[in-house]
């Protein structure tokens, strides 16, 4: 009986101490507090171009229609909405990389940037995206205050996330 409660004590141990060093991590990344996400006024975006922004990358046309940027104590994370036909992931990659692009040059202070891939205008206000969703940001996902004040863009990765497919209407 002694055993059994010196196992069941050392497993509440574990346990607790596993949920604590999680904690601890999640709050050093920045990432266990819920973010705001405030959609900037369309008249200071229009001052750098960002929304209206319109291009042609290998035939296929896009629009940016609406950036906002997450409340974040530390890093500046964007979000860009952009309307464009409906295409296959290599496609979506292509078109990321060359929108990303041209957003940090024009801004070398984003570290993190979100990209939602829309098929029409419509759809903004009534799902999260139905082409892709598209990620930069650093390999290991948090951005710490050294990133963010240095622009530490070496290790920084795209990933993309394509959207289900939409079942057939019955």
């Amino acid at each position: 009986m002694l055993k059994k409660k010196i196992i069941l004590t050392i497993i509440i141990i574990i346990l607790v101490a596993g949920g604590l060093v999680y904690a601890t991590l999640m709050f050093q990344r920045g990432d266990f507090f819920p973010k705001d996400i405030t959609i900037e006024e369309p008249g200071e975006l229009s001052k750098v171009g960002i929304e209206g922004t319109t291009g042609e990358i290998g035939g296929v046309k896009y629009e940016i229609v609406r950036a906002g940027r997450i409340a974040d104590p530390i890093a500046k994370i964007m979000v860009y909405e952009v309307v464009t036909e409906k295409m296959d992931e290599e496609r979506v990659w292509v078109m990321a990389e060359k929108i990303i692009g041209d957003i940090t040059r024009e801004d070398a202070d984003i570290d993190r940037i979100s990209l939602l891939f829309f098929t029409d205008k419509n759809l903004i206000e009534t799902q999260p995206y139905n082409i892709a969703q598209v990620i930069w940001q650093p390999e290991a996902g948090g951005i710490t205050p050294e990133i963010a004040e240095k622009n530490l863009r070496d290790n920084y990765i795209i990933f993309v996330l394509m959207a289900e497919p939409t079942p057939p209407a019955i």
